[in-house]
C-alpha cells in the first residue's frame, strides 16, 4: 500500500495549532517592554488608543489654608491622547507544501520554529520602528544626550549604558517593574560584542563593573557572555535592531531603549498555549480550506495553514523611548 502525505500533513498542522504561540511568545524582545491600548468601540474596532495623564503642576509657593475653597486646587486637570490604526500581519503556506516537512519531529519542530520567528520578526519590528520615531537619542562615547557626529570608532560602551538611565531618570520616566527595576536597551548582537570586550582603565567598563560581583549577577556574566543589568539599565539582544549609515556616513546600529509607556503595542491578552482563535485581536494559526470562487484571499484559495496577527503601534513619548547610535566593532 502507498504511503500519503496527508496523514503526517495534518499531525503538523495539530502540532503547529498547539505549539506555535508558546515558541512565538519566547522570542518576542520589543514586543515585550510595550504598553498594552484599548481598542476604543465607539470609534472603530481598527483604532487603538493609549491615554496619558499630564503630570500636575507642584504648588512650591502656597500651600492650603483653612477655610479656603481654591487653595491646592487643580483648575486644570488634562491628559494627552494617542492613537494608531491596527493592521494585519501574518504568513501562510498550502498544507500540500507541508507534506515534506511533516514525516519526523525534528523538521515538525523546525517548522514550527521558523514560523515563530517569522512572527516574532514582524512584530518586534513594528515595535522597533514606533521608537524610532523619537526625538531623544544618544550617540556612543558621548556622555549626554548629543546632536554630534558618530565615529567609526565610537563603539558601545558600559558607559553609554550609564547615560541611558541618566537620560531616563532625568526626564522622570518609569522603570519596569517586571525585570526588577530596570529601564531596558536592546541592542544588536555585534553591539553586544562591543559591550562586553570593551577594556579601558581610562572611564569605566562592563568587565570592571562585573568581575568584583559573585554569582549571576556579575563574575557569571563575563563567562555566559551575557550584558545583563548595567547602571540601572538592562540591556537585551535582538538582530531585529536595524544597521544603517548614521551620522557622518557611517554605518552604525540604531540600538532601541525604552523605560514604561514609551512605545504602546496591542494587547495579546488572548494568546494561549492552544491557540486556535488567539482571542478577537491576538496571534493565532489559522486553517481553511479553499473556497469554489474565494479569490479576493490567499488563505481562501487553497488548503492552507499561516499565521495572523492584528497589530497597533506607536511611540507614546519622546522623553520615554530613546535611540542610542553605536559604531561598528572595530
Amino acid at each position: 500500500m502507498a504511503v500519503g502525505t496527508t496523514a503526517p500533513a495534518d499531525v503538523l498542522v495539530e502540532k503547529i495549532r498547539r505549539e506555535w504561540v508558546p515558541f512565538l511568545s519566547e522570542k518576542l524582545v520589543l514586543m515585550d517592554w510595550a504598553t498594552e491600548g484599548t481598542i476604543e468601540k465607539n470609534v472603530g474596532s481598527k483604532t487603538l488608543r493609549w491615554i496619558e495623564f499630564n503630570k500636575i503642576t507642584q504648588d512650591e509657593t502656597g500651600g492650603l489654608t483653612e477655610g479656603s475653597a481654591t487653595d491646592g486646587e487643580v483648575a486644570n486637570l488634562s491628559v494627552t491622547t494617542y492613537t494608531t490604526t491596527i493592521g494585519d500581519y501574518g504568513a501562510w503556506a498550502k498544507i500540500t507544501s507541508l507534506a515534506d516537512l511533516a514525516h519526523n519531529p525534528q523538521t515538525r519542530n523546525a517548522y514550527i520554529k521558523g514560523f515563530a520567528e517569522h512572527g516574532a520578526r514582524t512584530m518586534d519590528s513594528l515595535i522597533r520602528n514606533a521608537a524610532d520615531d523619537t526625538t531623544t537619542f544618544l550617540i556612543s562615547n558621548n556622555k549626554a544626550k548629543s546632536t554630534g557626529t558618530l565615529a567609526t570608532a565610537d563603539s558601545a560602551t558600559a558607559q553609554d549604558v550609564s547615560v541611558v538611565t541618566r537620560i531616563f531618570r532625568g526626564n522622570d520616566a518609569e522603570p519596569f517593574t517586571k525585570n526588577g527595576g530596570y529601564y531596558v536597551a536592546v541592542v544588536h548582537s555585534d553591539v553586544e560584542s562591543d559591550l562586553v570586550t570593551d577594556v579601558t582603565t581610562t572611564r569605566m567598563n562592563w568587565v570592571e563593573v562585573n568581575k568584583h560581583v559573585p554569582g549571576m549577577d556579575g563574575q557569571k556574566k563575563i563567562i555566559t557572555g551575557s550584558p545583563g543589568a548595567v547602571y540601572g539599565t538592562m540591556v537585551l539582544v535582538s538582530n531585529q535592531i536595524e544597521r544603517a549609515t548614521l551620522t557622518n556616513n557611517v554605518n552604525g546600529y540604531k540600538n532601541i531603549c525604552l523605560a514604561v509607556d514609551g512605545v504602546g503595542k496591542t494587547s495579546f491578552a488572548g494568546m494561549t498555549p492552544n491557540n486556535v482563535g488567539g482571542g478577537a485581536k491576538g496571534p493565532r494559526i489559522v486553517v481553511k480550506t479553499s473556497g469554489s470562487q474565494d479569490t479576493s484571499n490567499p488563505l481562501s484559495m487553497f488548503n492552507t495553514i499561516g499565521w495572523k496577527a492584528a497589530c497597533g503601534q506607536a511611540k507614546l513619548g519622546n522623553d520615554r523611548a530613546l535611540v542610542w547610535y553605536s559604531g561598528p566593532e572595530t
